[in-house]
């Protein structure tokens, strides 16, 4: 009996689980045909950028991030109030979410 009931639960978790995906990839597909050429290419780059930065510098990498619509950020030094106040910025400018590395 406690094996049928854990076969089931493992079985709804699977479908669960493939149908979640298959809406992550709906989402993920309906943004990118929405992209044009130059911001799909923009989307293989990663930009640096250093929490502690001046405002000019941050200024030059926002308009980057608008301009080129990089798919990730490189995030360098700083903590993490910093961190959050600089993705936060540059996540409002980008047309597509950015993924972050640290």
């Amino acid at each position: 009996m406690l094996k049928k009931v854990c076969f089931i639960l493992l079985l709804s978790l699977v479908v669960l689980h493939l149908s979640a995906q298959d809406r992550k990839k709906q989402w993920v597909d309906s943004v990118f045909e929405r992209l044009t050429l130059p911001q799909k290419i923009g989307q293989l780059f990663m930009l640096p950028v250093s929490s502690h930065s001046t405002k000019d510098e941050i200024d030059l990498v926002a308009g980057k991030v608008k301009s080129y619509q990089p798919g990730a950020l490189l995030v360098m030094g700083g903590g993490p109030r910093s961190h959050a106040f600089l993705l936060n910025r540059l996540q409002q400018i980008s047309v597509v979410p950015l993924l972050t590395g640290l």
